[in-house]
């Protein structure tokens, strides 16, 4: 089956923007984000995932009515494995992705991302989330700004650094 072209782009820009794309490593989140559940943020992805892709019009996201490359991502966020994605199940995948990823960038493992271990790119993009102004970013910061929706997702230009 042909893909169009537009659609191709719209679930790449999909799949690229969200900071929910695969679970990884062993970090655990801060329990603010965990704790506090669903935010705003993650109810608008969902609905829009909800707009997008439930060709049934049931009001739930399953799997299988994902496009392949979208479910190769976003399938893991089903925890409980009876092929329906909930608002808390994508929220939870979201905390656990941006763990791993923070985890993964911070070179010195002290909790703290600057400049130098993300570089210049993706800086400009997380500064935003420097709550305290120190130069610094912390995986709590990062979580407060996402759920605030100061921080949005980074597109795959920004994140080629």
């Amino acid at each position: 089956m042909q893909v169009s072209p537009i659609r191709s782009l719209f679930v790449r820009a999909l799949v690229t923007s969200l900071p929910i794309l695969t679970l990884a490593g062993s970090y655990s989140a801060p329990a603010v984000a965990a704790d506090q559940g669903p935010t705003p943020a993650t109810a608008r992805v969902y609905q829009h995932l909800l707009e997008r892709f439930d060709a049934n019009r049931d009001g739930l996201l399953q799997t299988t009515e994902l496009p392949a490359p979208v479910e190769e991502r976003l399938g893991a966020a089903d925890a409980d494995h009876n092929g329906v994605i909930t608002p808390e199940e994508l929220h939870a995948f979201g905390v656990a992705r941006r763990a791993a990823r923070f985890a993964h960038a911070d070179k010195n493992a002290d909790g703290r991302l600057v400049p130098s271990e993300i570089g210049s790119a993706r800086w400009d993009y997380l500064k935003v989330a420097d709550a305290n102004g120190d130069g610094a970013v912390t995986l709590d910061e990062i979580e407060r700004a996402v759920a605030s929706g100061t921080l949005r997702g980074m597109s795959a230009d920004d994140r080629s650094e």
